[in-house]
């Protein structure tokens, strides 16, 4: 995470990279991620950074993953 939230929230078109922890639970993590649209976040996904940090390297150590995509609503 040091290594991708810092680059990650300095991508054009990313609005949020926010990286929450459960202090009761330290290897509990909920990362909240925005996108100006599709495109940045198609981007953000071919990062080499994201690719090596994110898809690489901690996407196959979780023990457990949910993923949600939310549209924003006005």
């Amino acid at each position: 995470m040091r290594h991708l939230v810092p680059a990650a929230r300095a991508e054009p078109g990313v609005l949020a990279f926010d990286v929450y922890r459960d202090p009761a639970e330290p290897r509990a993590f909920v990362l909240v991620e925005r996108f100006r649209d599709q495109a940045a976040h198609d981007a953000h996904v071919a990062a080499q950074r994201t690719r090596r940090f994110a898809i690489e390297d901690a996407l196959p150590r979780l023990e457990h993953r949910e993923r949600s995509v939310l549209q924003y609503w006005t």
